[in-house]
């Protein structure tokens, strides 16, 4: 019997882990070809922001924390495409549930320029991650009209270069 509840166990937890209220629907975080979902926030820099804002241009948002040793190594990325494309791309990095203070200090330390968000919830991170529980970093790429055409998490950093020739790519299928 404890063989079966040692091999049983795991199976039902998984089982759980990717159910929605009991309904059997699979939760998962924003996908390629979906919508961005519908925010605004303040950057720290008291900016009004959100999903009108990105329109227009291609835009990248990374959801992440200060703490999370997997952020530390995509933000530079993220950093590096804002400083080489913002004329072109729009960036926008929103912390999962951290305070201001704590995200400006942060960005002072590294020195980044990029707009930042920190509403101090994680309400704009259950939009984009659904109760999927991905963890941070994620990085959403979408297109000028709104629209998820890249994505990438914790397991594995997203150079700038790779953003870009999702972009491009995008374009030249779109033409």
């Amino acid at each position: 019997m404890e063989k079966i509840t040692k091999r049983i166990l795991p199976l039902l937890m998984l089982t759980a882990a990717c159910s929605q209220g009991g309904q059997g629907d699979i939760i998962s975080h924003l996908q390629t070809g979906e919508k961005l979902p519908e925010f605004t926030t303040w950057t720290t820099n008291m900016t009004n922001t959100g999903t009108e804002n990105l329109k227009g241009k291609p835009s990248i948002i990374i959801l992440f924390e200060t703490t999370c040793p997997d952020c530390h190594a995509q933000l530079p990325e993220i950093e590096r495409l804002h400083n080489t494309s913002g004329e072109t791309v729009n960036v926008l990095a929103i912390a999962r549930g951290e305070k201001a203070a704590a995200v400006t200090a942060f960005w002072k330390a590294f020195g980044y320029s990029m707009p930042v968000a920190a509403p101090g919830n994680r309400t704009i991170y259950d939009l984009f991650d659904r109760g999927s529980q991905t963890g941070v970093p994620q990085v959403y790429i979408s297109d000028t009209e709104g629209t998820v055409i890249g994505y990438a998490d914790w397991k594995k950093t997203i150079t700038s270069d790779e953003i870009l020739t999702i972009i491009e790519n995008h374009k030249t299928h779109q033409q």
